[in-house]
């Protein structure tokens, strides 16, 4: 599928049928234009309403569900992944502050003495 890059002045629905015409859209962003008026910026594609209805066959095929959740399913693994990767810093950063403050505490106390 081909997307482009379109940039509209009323939120985009993710679907909308036509005569003739189904628009695909994605990706939709709230941004300023040139002049500094609200806009959407989103991805955009164009189908015939027959290309349409094999795309929704194939969405809801049972081998695209298995893809669709095993996607799912990385997700939520790369999350969590993400998740303890912070605490592990959030751990880290205290262990780092808690460290030169000891270090700090001895300076002072060196130059006390």
């Amino acid at each position: 599928m081909k997307w482009k890059t379109v940039i509209g002045y009323t939120e985009p629905k993710a679907v909308e049928v036509g005569k003739t015409t189904v628009y695909l859209r994605r990706n939709a962003t709230k941004i300023k234009d040139k002049e500094g008026n609200d806009a959407w910026s989103y991805e955009e594609r164009q189908m015939s309403l027959a290309e349409y209805e094999k795309y929704l066959e194939l969405m809801e095929s049972p081998e695209m569900l298995i893809i669709l959740e095993r996607f799912e399913m990385q997700e939520e693994e790369n999350a969590d992944a993400l998740l303890n990767q912070m605490s592990i810093m959030a751990t880290q950063s205290a262990q780092d502050e808690t460290l030169a403050n000891i270090l700090l505490n001895q300076m002072s106390q060196m130059e006390v003495n």
